[in-house]
């Protein structure tokens, strides 16, 4: 695959309506193909370190969002996003 440096700016960048994703973005930019997959989104109790970020008790609900990254169909990166409530919902 060779060397791939990246950076975050553009997933940290809001995006307008009708453009792609920024990694499926970054990956047709080299010629590849990059999908997303979301394995689970609901409400789990925190996990101790997830819990103290958030400034929430211990195993309270939080949002979690599991997601498979894919490059070219085969799995990239596993990624587990826990977004404060108040933008979640």
């Amino acid at each position: 695959m060779g060397e791939w440096v990246s950076s975050s700016r553009p997933y940290l960048t809001a995006r307008s309506s009708g453009h792609g994703d920024p990694w499926s973005t970054e990956a047709g930019a080299r010629g590849r193909r990059g999908t997303q997959r979301i394995t689970h989104a609901g409400v789990v109790p925190a996990p101790s370190e997830i819990a103290t970020l958030l400034g929430t008790p211990d195993g309270g609900d939080v949002v979690v969002r599991r997601r498979i990254t894919l490059l070219d169909d085969l799995p990239f990166e596993l990624t587990d996003t826990s977004p404060s409530r108040s933008i979640a919902w």
